[in-house]
């Protein structure tokens, strides 16, 4: 059993808790290469250390478990592939909703509210055109959120 390692030390490598990767077991991810008949101790060989990184980069981008199950059955599969590509168009989408959110706050910060526009979502249903359309405010909206949060150049 030299060239096993145990759960403890392999989910240490592996950035994951031993509940975390005793989970992935029962999802069928993950597997132990080794159970221990008496004990129920599990041991994992380094080969799989590849496959536990790459779950653990899916899961730190918030790739839904039974997707990860999916894409791990065959991780370089064509259909695999595409659900990452996916899966990254998403991300990196909500990256991009998140900057321009951002944005709107440093203009906070800086005393000068830009106009008003609706957050968005890559996850929204709303064809594109409608998602970039600039949001028409109401002039007393925006006076009272002027006054809540406008400039602070007043003392």
């Amino acid at each position: 059993m030299s060239s096993l390692i145990p759960i403890g030390r392999f989910a240490q490598l592996a950035g994951f808790t031993v509940r975390a990767l005793r989970h992935y077991e029962s999802q069928g991810l993950l597997l132990p290469a080794s159970v221990d008949r008496e004990s129920g101790y599990r041991y994992y060989r380094a080969e799989q250390l590849p496959d536990a990184l790459r779950v653990r980069l899916l899961r730190a981008l918030e790739m839904p478990l039974p997707e990860v199950v999916e894409v791990m059955r065959a991780p370089d599969s064509a259909a695999s592939l595409e659900k990452v590509r996916a899966h990254r168009a998403r991300v990196a989408a909500r990256v991009a909703d998140v900057e321009k959110l951002l944005e709107r706050l440093d203009e906070w910060l800086d005393g000068a509210p830009q106009e008003l526009e609706p957050p968005t979502s890559a996850f929204d249903d709303a064809p594109a055109s409608t998602a970039r359309e600039p949001h028409r405010v109401n002039e007393s909206v925006a006076r009272a959120f002027l006054g809540l949060f406008g400039p602070a150049d007043e003392p």
